[in-house]
């Protein structure tokens, strides 16, 4: 495959792998990214390009960085590689900014602009000359939700109250003796798929009730790899008088990326969506996910991890099919070898069914 030294054909591949996923049965997507073209193209063009342009007027230090950044992109393990960008960066940073105002580009200024321009998305300088963009997420928000984001709080979700008519209680309301709860853990069957030109470059590890996807670039263009963990179950509802779900879950995301020859990206997305089999809502939505641009011989990185804890009540779902589909997604795009790599994660801690007859 030929390096992706030009804009268009890093669009093309972003495109392509997009499309892939997309294309996954019952793979989890909030929603088509069709945007992602014109900011990875505006950032390029009027961005990374002129930089690369500027640092190559002193071929000496252009070459040293190369030949520097090089070695930080060939480092597997995160942790090294990380602590390689960061002195990378440290030792690099105030000539890099020098090229930057010789190349007369403004990041605060274009980013402005893509802002105006894409209010849907959420743009941030990320190690100092780079780009973490993450798509702005609006939650399927369920009966009796007051539409707030859940990160990093519980959440006690209660639609039985907002779809059945309400029972006014007197003294001939019939109350039953007793009750029995029955406890039932869910289990989920297991899926991945991979889209690289040497499969090494990308793979999907699962656990118990956990799945992580990894990509690395080793090859001009990069990987793609996506796993995903599903449940699908049918409620009772002969002598059922409550139905409760208990979900705990964490997501992780992680990228590095490396722009030894070009731009280069790393993408990383996870999350999970619970909802009744033919309704068009979810009853719940949760997901991270983020896309970092290192321009022409710099770094980029981020790392996620958040814990979600739900409990929602099903009662009124009674008879329906109950669908739980947690997914990962990750994507290694450079132009030459492992200079960039990304993984996520999904780890279900607790998953069970409360039913009370």
């Amino acid at each position: 495959m030929k390096s992706l030294h030009k804009p268009w054909m890093l669009i093309m591949y972003l495109m392509m792998t997009l499309n892939f996923l997309l294309c996954l049965p019952d793979t989890v997507i909030a929603q088509r990214d069709e945007n992602m073209e014109a900011i990875i193209n505006e950032l390029t063009i009027n961005y990374s390009n002129k930089i690369e342009a500027a640092l190559k007027k002193d071929l000496p230090r252009y070459n040293k960085m190369k030949a520097e950044a090089e070695e930080v992109s060939k480092i597997k393990d995160n942790a090294g590689k990380k602590k390689a960008m960061d002195n990378y960066a440290n030792a690099h940073k105030q000539h890099y900014g020098s090229m930057v105002k010789n190349a007369g580009v403004d990041l605060n200024s274009l980013l402005a602009k893509l802002k105006n321009k894409f209010p849907d998305y959420l743009f941030t300088i990320t190690d100092e000359y780079s780009v973490l963009v993450e798509k702005r997420t609006q939650e399927n928000s369920a009966p009796g939700d007051n539409g707030s984001s859940s990160y990093g709080r519980n959440n006690d979700f209660i639609f039985a109250s907002n779809t059945q008519p309400v029972l006014s209680q007197s003294k001939d309301y019939y109350q039953p003796a007793s009750t029995t709860s029955t406890i039932i853990p869910l289990t989920f069957t297991k899926g991945k798929s991979i889209d690289c030109a040497l499969a090494a470059g990308a793979g999907v590890e699962f656990g118990t009730s956990s799945v992580k996807s990894t990509a690395t670039g080793v090859i001009a263009g990069g990987c793609a790899a996506n796993g995903n963990l599903k449940n699908s179950t049918l409620l009772s509802n002969s002598g059922v008088t409550s139905i409760k779900l208990k979900l705990n879950f964490t997501l992780e995301v992680n990228g590095y990326a490396v722009g030894v020859v070009g731009t280069s990206g790393a993408n990383a997305s996870s999350g999970n969506r619970v909802y009744i089999d033919g309704q068009s809502s979810s009853l719940l939505s949760e997901s991270i996910s983020k896309t970092a641009l290192a321009p022409a011989l710099w770094v980029a990185s981020f790392s996620q991890s958040q814990s979600f804890t739900h409990n929602l009540d099903l009662t009124a779902w009674k008879g329906k099919t109950l669908k739980i589909s947690g997914y990962t997604y990750s994507q290694a795009l450079s132009a030459i070898c492992c200079a960039t790599s990304s993984s996520a994660r999904i780890n279900v801690t607790a998953a069970s069914l409360t039913i009370t007859n």
